[in-house]
């Protein structure tokens, strides 16, 4: 059935978003631990078994509600994305402020170190 293959499908999709979302995790602990969506999963049991109208449309609500979790899913992992780019924007902009205040505090270093060359040479060259 093409709609067990697109199942299938969706959960090795989500899968692989979670995998990913391990990955952020160990790289930042900022990263929320997100549930992975809970996708239908029919069995061809049901199918031969059971009658095909009936089994077709209980199947079809259990694809609709996984259709639902996998949104929700989509927004809390969109959600947890902003966050990071907003951290990733922040540490950024502190990094730039830190290496300006580095670089004025090294003029002021070197103004420093010009000042007291020129005394100590001013007595050599008078």
């Amino acid at each position: 059935m093409p709609q067990r293959d697109t199942l299938n499908r969706a959960r090795v999709h989500a899968s692989l978003c979670n995998t990913a979302l391990q990955s952020a995790r160990q790289c930042d602990p900022e990263v929320p631990s997100l549930p992975v969506p809970a996708i239908a999963a029919g069995t061809l049991l049901s199918d031969v078994v059971f009658d095909a109208l009936l089994t077709d449309s209980a199947f079809t609500e259990k694809i609709i509600a996984s259709a639902k979790e996998c949104r929700e899913a989509l927004q809390r992992y969109e959600d947890a994305l902003d966050d990071c780019r907003s951290r990733k924007a922040k540490f950024w902009r502190e990094g730039d402020e830190r290496k300006k205040a580095v670089d004025e505090a090294r003029l002021a270093l070197l103004n420093v170190r010009m000042t007291v060359m020129q005394k100590a040479m001013s007595p050599v060259i008078a």
